[in-house]
């Protein structure tokens, strides 16, 4: 067992079309607040490893704060032009308000970079429009909604 993970480990760390990701972890908003970060977690690695993505770093944001100092750092601070994509489990964990959500996405765009929303199956990245984004956004709020979650 332990073998098996130890040569698939150096399998990906000697492939070098892998992209790296990091997994960003958040207990936010609707529905997010009832799944654990170790699901979140898990379910994260599970996608990057059907991806082909090799994890690098594995951030959770403290619930305390409201702006989201853990994502930020990951997209624009230590972790930039170090990972080519940040996986989170739902698009719910981006910033609650409208105005901050966008001035991050359009930040995004203008990096070489691409955020997963697992169970959304969307990718944003540099070709996205924010128009698009926001409707899928809107529409994983209103799961919430109809559900009261």
């Amino acid at each position: 067992f332990v073998n098996k993970k130890i040569s698939k480990l150096n399998e990906t760390n000697l492939n070098p079309k892998m992209k790296t990701a990091a997994i960003y972890m958040h207990n936010y908003l609707g529905f997010t607040n009832n799944i654990s970060t170790r699901y979140q977690s898990s379910l994260c690695q599970f996608y990057c490893e059907n991806n082909n993505f090799k994890v690098i770093a594995e951030e959770t944001e403290l619930r305390t704060v409201d702006h989201q100092p853990s994502l930020h750092d990951l997209c624009f601070g230590i972790y930039k032009g170090k990972i080519d994509s940040l996986v989170m489990i739902s698009i719910q964990l981006l910033p609650k308000n409208k105005e901050k959500r966008i001035r991050f996405l359009q930040d995004l765009k203008n990096e070489k970079f691409e955020i997963h929303f697992v169970l959304e199956d969307y990718c944003f990245n540099k070709k996205s429009s924010i128009d698009e984004f926001m409707n899928v956004y809107s529409e994983s709020i209103a799961i919430n909604e109809r559900y009261k979650l």
